[in-house]
C-alpha cells in the first residue's frame, strides 16, 4: 500500500479536506477565478481532476458553477481517496488509476485539472494529463515548486524525522518504558534508570527540534510525541504496558509513513527550467500556453507553487 493510500485510509474526508495543503486560500482563489473565466465549460462539459484526493478542486468547481456544474470525474491512485471523493460528491465519477498511465481516451475532456498531484507521476504524468484534453479545451495545473515555501517545509520535516530515527527515539522509549513497568512491579530500579539515561538525548532532540523549527514542525507530530512521552513517563503506573507498546509502534509507523509523503512531495517539486521544458513539449503537442505564474501567499515573498494553464489548439500527439 502506498503512503498516500495509508493517509487517505486513516483520514476522514472532512479532516483530509480541511488539513490538506491545497486548501490554502491562495489555491482556492486560483481555482475559483479559473472556473469563473472558463466560458466554454458548461453543464454538458466533461472535466477531470487528476490526483483529486478528497476533492479540493471539485469543491471549488461546485461552489463556482452551482447548478451548472459540469460532468466531473476524479482520478487518484488511492482507492481510499476515491471512496471519500465519491461519498462527498455523489455525482462525480471516480477513477482509480496511476496518473502516469491513465486508462481513458485521448482528447475526451474539455477541462483537465490537478492541484498538487499530477507532478508526483513526473513529466509523464503531466503529459498524460495533456493527452486527455480535447481540441479547444484547457489544461490547468497547480504544481509543487523548488525552491519554495512548501518544498522548504517538507524538506525540514524530512530532516527532522531522519534525525529522530537516527537517534533511535522509539526503540529507546520502548526499552525505557519496559524497564519502568518492571520497576513498578518490584524489579531493580537501576535498569529503568539506565534505560532513561539512554533515552534522554533522543527526548532532548524533540525539544531542540521544536525550538529550532517551531511546534508545528512535521505537522505537529514532534510536539505530540514530546507531550505524550513526557506524560506517560510521569504517570507510568496508570498505563497498561501492552497499550503503551502498541501506541509507540503505531506512532513509529505513522512517522515513517509521514516521511514517505514528505519525500514524495520534495521529489515532485519542479524547478523553473523543468517547467519550461514541459511547456516546450506542450507546444509541440498542439497547445498554446495561456498562463504560467508563480503563486504566493498574501504579503509573502517566498513562492508557494507554480500555476500552469494551456489550451489545446490542435489534435497533435
Amino acid at each position: 500500500m502506498s503512503e498516500w493510500d495509508k493517509f487517505w485510509q486513516e483520514s476522514s474526508a472532512e479532516a483530509s479536506y480541511i488539513g490538506a495543503t491545497g486548501t490554502h486560500s491562495v489555491f482556492v482563489r486560483f481555482w475559483t477565478d479559473l472556473f469563473s473565466n472558463l466560458e466554454h465549460v458548461t453543464a454538458e462539459s466533461r472535466c477531470i481532476d487528476i490526483a483529486s484526493g478528497s476533492g479540493i478542486v471539485i469543491q471549488c468547481a461546485e461552489d463556482s458553477f452551482g447548478d451548472q456544474m459540469p460532468r466531473y470525474s476524479g482520478l487518484d491512485l488511492s482507492d481510499a481517496a476515491i471512496k471519500q471523493l465519491t461519498t462527498r460528491f455523489p455525482n462525480v465519477t471516480g477513477v482509480v488509476a496511476d496518473a502516469a498511465s491513465i486508462p481513458l481516451d485521448s482528447h475526451s475532456f474539455e477541462l483537465v485539472t490537478s492541484n498538487f498531484g499530477v507532478e508526483y507521476a513526473g513529466r509523464k504524468g503531466i503529459l498524460e494529463a495533456a493527452r486527455l484534453v480535447a481540441v479547444g479545451g484547457d489544461l490547468a495545473l497547480v504544481l509543487h515548486c523548488r525552491p519554495g515555501a512548501i518544498h522548504d517545509e517538507c524538506s525540514a520535516s524530512l530532516q527532522v524525522i531522519d534525525r529522530l530515527r537516527q537517534a533511535r527515539l522509539f526503540p529507546l522509549a520502548q526499552a525505557m518504558f519496559k524497564a519502568g513497568f518492571a520497576a513498578a512491579r518490584g524489579a531493580n530500579p537501576r535498569s529503568y534508570e539506565r534505560a532513561a539515561h539512554k533515552f534522554r538525548p533522543a527526548f532532548r532532540l524533540l525539544e531542540q527540534t521544536m525550538r529550532k523549527h517551531g511546534e508545528g514542525v512535521a505537522s505537529g507530530l514532534v510536539m505530540r510525541l514530546h507531550h505524550d512521552l513526557q506524560q506517560i513517563n510521569a504517570r507510568l503506573q496508570h498505563y497498561d504496558p501492552s497499550e503503551v507498546r502498541i501506541w509507540l509502534d503505531r506512532l513509529d509507523r505513522e512517522l515513517l509513513s509521514y516521511r514517505g509523503r514528505m519525500k514524495s512531495m520534495t521529489d515532485a517539486a519542479l524547478k523553473e527550467k523543468a517547467l519550461e521544458q514541459i511547456e516546450g513539449r506542450l507546444l509541440e503537442l498542439g497547445f498554446s500556453i495561456t498562463a504560467r505564474e508563480p503563486l504566493y501567499a498574501e504579503g509573502e515573498t517566498t513562492q508557494l507553487a507554480w500555476s500552469l494553464q494551456a489550451r489545446r489548439e490542435s489534435a497533435s500527439t
